[in-house]
């Protein structure tokens, strides 16, 4: 339907609607049109006012509106922006929760210093690093390449920077007894095992959603 066919505010309003993207979900849709017909329809009592027929007022509303296709694109601009605020939001909540798996390792790392279980740190240390890699596996997450690539980041810090931690930990604790601790070094194998068990799972995290962006 072209501009110049357009003669009723239920014209414009199906022109209107067919110009929209079908990502926009189907209520937001509708509540977009709701508005529009009403604003429309304030046009057409206020020139009904000054006497002119119902037809003859759709018209005037609809030469006096914006057209269909700068209105469809309007919508779909602001729908976009707002959709890229909601994800940029979304992402910083993603890399925000990678905290959580840094703060994990942190607390099992006491028990190594300690040269002693302390069995509410490492609790809280594992429900937190299980919650993360949980989380990961959400399929409501939206990945992208950046996403992705974080997650290679992620493993590399855990071998390059938080397992040395775990070795140096246990090389304070051994230095300040003044002879090799075989309690923290015991706690530090099993630190060494998580780290590089999370390793292998964010490495294969990797490589599966690569392959499908």
């Amino acid at each position: 339907m072209n501009e110049k066919d357009i003669f009723t505010i239920d014209d414009y309003l199906a022109q209107l609607e067919s110009q929209l993207p079908n990502d926009i979900p189907k209520s937001e849709k509708d509540s977009q049109l709701l508005e529009i017909k009403s604003h429309l329809e304030e046009i057409v009592n206020e020139n009904e006012e000054r006497n002119v027929n119902r037809q003859e007022a759709e018209k005037l509303a609809i030469n006096e509106f914006i057209s269909a296709d700068m209105l469809a694109n309007q919508i779909n601009s602001e729908y976009k922006n707002n959709k890229n605020k909601d994800f940029d939001s979304d992402d910083f909540r993603f890399k925000g929760s990678m905290g959580f798996l840094f703060s994990g390792m942190g607390l099992l790392l006491v028990s190594v210093f300690r040269g002693a279980f302390e069995l509410e740190m490492t609790l809280v240390g594992l429900i937190a690093i299980a919650a993360v890699l949980f989380g990961l596996s959400s399929k409501s997450i939206r990945w992208t390449s950046e996403r992705v690539d974080y997650i290679k980041t992620i493993s590399k810090n855990l071998l390059y920077i938080i397992l040395p931690m775990g070795a140096v930990t246990f090389m304070i604790r051994s230095f300040l007894d003044g002879a090799v601790n075989f309690t923290a070094f015991f706690f530090f194998l099993c630190f060494m095992f998580i780290v590089f068990a999370i390793i292998f799972y964010l490495r294969r995290l990797f490589y599966q959603k690569k392959l499908n962006i």
